[in-house]
């Protein structure tokens, strides 16, 4: 398996991971009173912002021929915003 090969799999996992916490996350969106859903819904977009950046990364990251070194990133905004809420855990 060549590298480039490897982050593709490792971030088809990760994607895998964050959509079943968005599910999770959306399920306890859904049972909140009206003013915690409201922030409820802003963290819930913020985590599927990230989810899609990773997702463009790696359609990106399959046509390309060289192995670009952003989706790191996308990992960390995605646990960064995770961990602010506190929720998941």
């Amino acid at each position: 398996m060549t590298e480039k090969e490897h982050y593709i799999e490792k971030a088809k996992t990760k994607i895998d991971e964050w959509n079943a916490e968005i599910d999770k996350f959306k399920a306890q969106v859904a049972g909140s009173d009206a003013d915690v859903k409201i922030e409820f819904t802003k963290q819930l977009d913020e985590m599927r912002d990230q989810r899609d950046k990773a997702e463009t990364w790696l359609k990106e990251l399959r046509g390309s021929s060289v192995l670009s070194l952003t989706l790191p990133t996308c990992f960390r905004e995605f646990h960064r915003a995770r961990s602010a809420r506190g929720v998941l855990e």
